[in-house]
């Protein structure tokens, strides 16, 4: 078989062959693909610290001050990696350094109430069905994703919901090393995936070739190993260490973010024809769901279900949580639709966080006979960055006066007043929600005619036609596409901007495109203007992946499809503050460069931010329980749907009780629970 690797930073591919076997007549073998893969990635980055610490010592004869200061940090860290020796390193346990102090986040209060029952079934709904059960790659980055891997995954360690601290996932233990540049990890004897294979610590080999390979299209991942890791190294089958070339003050957390075990049993096949082969293959995790077969229904539902026995059941922190037996997800694509299901006890639980849901359509008997229960629950989490995202090379958005003005011509505070009836605020910038790296001094700019009319001018566009939309005396209209998908509220939403935009002269033309199609006309830079949220989670924003010119344009010059800047954003100036927030050795060089980095969208105006909640407003039947323990009061503080952190759990007597008292015309009383403790400090019960 052949194995490519992206040219990336050098003009240099790596070509595996064996023997000249044509793929579909040899037997694949893992193993020794791995072995290949090793040799290969060592070399390649051997080749690239080695161009990059040429070029840059050639940069430095001719440099000075500030720039020569910065060039030699540079060159310090590459040299420091290149001293280090071969990315992948593997060593004997014998050899792990017997000064480690581990840490097993033993001190972090328990996740759930011990009041949780095992069992049932939990009814939900998605709005689109998934073009694949791949984890990454082609389409894999959708909705769906987030349910089947972000939300049940576990990597080697994770995030406390409460304290934001390091807790224990398929690593019962870690360590910090170098200067924090350094973290181990030892792998939980108990951890199985859900086939039953047990983890590896060489599984997290596996992980890093099915994303450094080009079977899968996974530039975020390329450039994140080659760039901000600098190697990894195994000691033995239960402790694998990762390098990073700089300290990176969250670095036990930061590093296997996102990167879960892989098993290499299921990846035995993998190799060119990935995307098709594993397209409909849920690979096994090491969480407690999966998925069977027979409960994948094409169109129409996915289910997940618990494994008996599962290996984490009875650890701390887990134990608690992934209570019902089944997680049963149907289509469907209507939002009212879905609403009507829960009404009548279909679909267990809804969100209800818009005004029209809270104060009009949940305004039913199913409430008022105390079937379904509302809460409104006020937490601390990043908040989702919704609103217009801009891609700022494409047509008239190249113009940094056109994008200024649709700012000011954009009135989301209309939205938020007739939409939500005031119950949402405007968001200001990108990354909010962030507790020690908000910048509260940067705000949106205003629904503003005037301002808006004095930048479009400033782009030619200065006279007005009988439809009141602004041209250039050459003719061309001021028109800008918003891209949006397909939901009756996000209609609504985009019908009043485009009102209100005509009033500085122009003209929004409306795109709704079904979920999936939307997510690929995004990837591929398509888009002028396009309503969008990205997922945001602690401990720290993320900048690179969206600001940094490497994931804008290709080696030709043409928009770099397939990464997540979708803004076009490519200056060197912004580069070297991305670089360097990346590099940030404490968390005080991180919240200055944060804070930079949040201008830098604000100056380069490429989003408009719309709206953040604070709260979570929805309405599940009565047989769906919630905790109510010190650290875990409905659910913990540091989640943002009330259900991802999976600590509710399903009372089959309750529901029986229930479904008893409704077929003889019998009532509970109405509950609606306000939950503020994250806001003032105290609990409102009603």
């Amino acid at each position: 078989m052949s194995f490519f690797y992206s040219l990336s930073l050098v003009c240099l591919a790596a070509l595996l062959c064996s023997c000249g076997e044509d793929e579909a007549e040899s037997k694949r073998d893992l193993n020794r693909d791995l072995d290949e893969f090793v040799d290969t990635y060592n070399a390649f980055i051997a080749r690239y610290l080695d161009t990059e610490i040429t070029s840059l010592k050639t940069e430095i004869t001719e440099a000075e001050g500030d720039k020569l200061t910065e060039l030699k940090t540079s060159l310090s860290v590459l040299s420091a990696r290149q001293e280090h020796g071969d990315y992948f390193q593997f060593r004997s346990n014998e050899e792990l350094p017997a000064d480690l102090v581990w840490q097993n986040g033993s001190d972090q209060p328990e996740i759930g109430d011990a009041a949780a029952k095992k069992g049932g079934a939990f009814h939900s709904y998605m709005v689109t069905f998934p073009p694949t059960m791949r984890g990454f790659g082609t389409n894999a980055n959708g909705t769906w994703r987030s349910i089947l891997y972000d939300e049940i995954s576990i990597d080697l360690v994770e995030i406390h919901p409460h304290t934001g601290k390091a807790i224990p996932g398929t690593a019962s233990e870690w360590a910090l090393a170098d200067g924090g540049k350094t973290v181990y990890y030892r792998i939980d004897p108990d951890a199985t995936y859900t086939t039953g294979e047990k983890v590896s610590a060489r599984d997290m080999l596996v992980t890093a070739y099915i994303r450094l390979s080009d079977y899968a299209v996974e530039p975020y991942w390329k450039q994140y190993f080659r760039e901000s890791m600098s190697g990894m190294t195994w000691y033995g089958d239960d402790v694998v260490a990762f390098h990073v070339p700089t300290a990176d003050p969250f670095l036990e957390v930061s590093v296997p973010d996102g990167l879960p075990p892989a098993s290499p049993t299921f990846y035995a096949d993998y190799g060119p024809d990935f995307m098709e082969r594993y397209n409909w293959k849920r690979p096994p995790g090491t969480g407690a769901y999966y998925v069977k077969d027979e409960d994948i229904v094409k169109g129409v539902s996915i289910s997940l279900t618990r494994k008996p026995n599962w290996w984490g059941e009875k650890k701390p922190f887990w134990q608690y949580r992934y209570n019902p037996d089944k997680m049963v997800y149907r289509v469907v694509r209507d939002g009212s639709k879905a609403f009507e299901l829960f009404r009548i006890g279909q679909i267990d639980y809804s969100g209800l966080s818009s005004a029209e849901y809270w104060y009009e359509k949940s305004e039913i008997e199913p409430v008022f006979n105390g079937y379904i229960e509302r809460y409104t629950f006020f937490n601390q989490y990043p908040r989702v960055p919704y609103g217009l995202h801009i891609n700022s090379g494409i047509g008239l958005l190249k113009d940094d006066n056109i994008r200024e003005g649709i700012h000011y011509a954009t009135n989301f505070q209309r939205v938020i007043d007739v939409v939500f009836l005031g119950d949402y605020s405007r968001l200001d910038n990108f990354t909010t929600g962030y507790a020690l790296f908000d910048r509260d001094d940067i705000k949106a700019r205003p629904f503003d005619v005037d301002k808006a009319r004095e930048f479009f001018a400033k782009a030619g566009f200065t006279e007005q036609g009988d439809d009141g939309i602004l041209r250039r005396p050459d003719g061309t209209r001021l028109e800008i596409p918003i891209t949006h998908s397909e939901n009756p509220r996000l209609a609504r939403m985009m019908g009043l901007l485009k009102e209100e935009a005509k009033k500085a002269g122009l003209e929004y033309r409306l795109d709704s495109q079904e979920g999936t199609v939307l997510g690929k006309y995004v990837r591929q830079k398509k888009h002028h203007a396009v309503w969008w949220g990205w997922g945001a989670s602690p401990p720290k924003p993320a900048y690179y992946e969206f600001l940094h010119s490497k994931n804008a344009y290709d080696a030709k010059g043409e928009l770099k499809a397939d990464t997540n800047n979708i803004y076009s954003v490519a200056d060197p100036a912004i580069d070297k503050i991305v670089e360097a927030y990346r590099a940030s050795r404490s968390i005080d060089e991180m919240r200055v460069l944060s804070h930079k980095l949040q201008q830098v969208f604000h100056d380069e105006a490429v989003f408009i931010p719309a709206y953040k909640v604070d709260f979570q407003r929805f309405g599940a039947w009565r047989w769906v329980k919630w905790p109510d323990t010190p650290s875990s009061r409905l659910m913990p503080q540091g989640v943002y749907y009330p259900y991802e952190s999976h600590v509710f759990w399903i009372d089959e007597d309750v529901k029986k009780e229930t479904q008893a008292a409704m077929a003889a015309g019998d009532t509970f009383p109405e509950v609606q629970q306000v939950w503020d403790d994250y806001k003032t400090g105290g609990s409102d019960n009603e």
